[in-house]
């Protein structure tokens, strides 16, 4: 391995440890991230709420066009 191979594989292991040291705080996991602190009513058109179901299964369902919403 030449010197600059080594640099090389320094450099990325520099790299991929500081992207595993930024990951947690990319994780918004508070009541801010929409996604998490969404109201569901009974009034509500723009959400589809599911209940006991299996995400592939239902991904491949709708996919399929077996399944309309």
């Amino acid at each position: 391995m030449t010197e600059e191979d080594k640099k090389k594989q320094e450099l990325i292991g520099l790299i991929n440890s500081r992207i595993e040291g930024l990951r947690p705080k990319l994780l918004d996991l508070t009541r801010k991230n929409p996604l998490l602190s969404t109201r569901f009513s009974e009034k509500s058109n723009s959400h589809i709420r599911v209940i006991n179901e299996t995400p592939n299964v239902l991904f491949h369902k709708i996919n399929e066009s077996k399944m309309e919403l």
